[in-house]
């Protein structure tokens, strides 16, 4: 679906914030995404870019170090974590660095899966797969949501979201998106302070999370 409108684009000043680099990184990721799926909203980031770049290129140049390259590729890992994830390379290569490839848990009564590809202090990035004509639990968040959706299309209260589609929840938003694609839908989302899931959900994966939390504590400690 390539239809384009208003409330599915980051409006003005988030792309602003991206340009500047004033975003967090896991905010930057979903921003990321949904460039690579929506090159009209990159060229846009381009042209708040423009006047920043003639200023760069007008600065005086200074050879880096001729170590620099070493030490950078030395840091990056060896192969893709993503490569076995159904999504283009170029989706994969914007998802944040890691060791590992991500591990996935099942909700609670339900047939999706997520995993957390990365956090920074209450916020996380989190990565979704929900198959066709399936639900996400209702859950309400206690901060921003922020999201791309990488593949197929979801619909909620605010209508049809689609592939390359970016959304914006406010804290105390509440919604439970199905999947109204042919196929699994991919979502990647930022979220500030997490959610709280209703029902008896929530207080499975409140027991949970507690549990896990816990165990990076200890595992940070020792």
């Amino acid at each position: 679906m390539t239809v384009m409108h208003p409330d599915t684009l980051p409006d003005d000043d988030t792309l602003l914030a991206y340009t500047l680099g004033e975003l967090s990184p896991l905010h930057r990721s979903v921003i990321d995404a949904h460039l690579v799926l929506r090159p009209d909203t990159a060229g846009k980031v381009e042209t708040l870019a423009a006047p920043g770049g003639t200023w760069l290129r007008q600065q005086p140049t200074r050879a880096p170090a001729p170590d620099l390259f070493a030490k950078i590729t030395a840091q990056l890992p060896d192969a893709d974590p993503y490569v076995d994830l159904p999504l283009p390379a170029a989706l994969r290569s914007a998802l944040p660095r890691r060791s590992s490839p991500p591990r996935f848990g099942r909700l609670p009564g339900s047939r999706v899966d997520t995993t957390v590809l990365a956090r920074d202090g209450a916020d996380s990035l989190v990565l979704v797969t929900l198959p066709p004509d399936t639900r996400l639990p209702n859950h309400r968040h206690l901060g921003l949501e922020a999201l791309t959706v990488l593949t197929s299309g979801y619909e909620d209260h605010l209508g049809e979201t689609w592939t390359g589609d970016y959304r914006t929840y406010p804290p105390g938003s509440a919604h439970d998106p199905v999947n109204i694609g042919d196929e699994a839908g991919w979502i990647l989302a930022y979220l500030q302070a997490g959610v709280r899931f209703t029902g008896w959900r929530g207080v499975v994966i409140s027991i949970v999370e507690k549990l896990r939390a816990r165990k990076r504590a200890v595992a940070q400690v020792g």
